[in-house]
């Protein structure tokens, strides 16, 4: 499986209409399913409401790592363990947030 990466240098976290335009690059029918979408600050609150409603309408996934996280996949690489457990930790933080 393939994964769709893109960056936002935006200094607010990102909202509605940035995840919007970003899905469309996934799909069934394309590329890939998910995408990672690497942020400086993260998602605003409307930003992890339409992650969640990208998820159960279209079953697209939409993962947001921000700089701490790059921060964090970085030091796990370093000490010889895992990076992809960040990514992992936002798929599972995803998945519970819908219960």
């Amino acid at each position: 499986m393939a994964i769709v990466a893109e960056c936002k240098n935006y200094k607010k976290p990102l909202d509605e209409n940035e995840l919007i335009i970003s899905v469309k690059y996934v799909g069934k029918k394309k590329l890939s399913t998910l995408i990672l979408i690497i942020s400086r600050t993260g998602l605003s609150r409307s930003g992890h409401s339409t992650q969640q409603k990208i998820w159960n309408q279209e079953e697209k996934m939409l993962l947001c790592l921000n700089d701490s996280d790059l921060a964090k996949m970085i030091e796990l690489k370093d000490t010889g363990d895992e990076s992809w457990k960040v990514i992992d930790y936002h798929i599972r933080k995803l998945r519970s947030s819908l219960s």
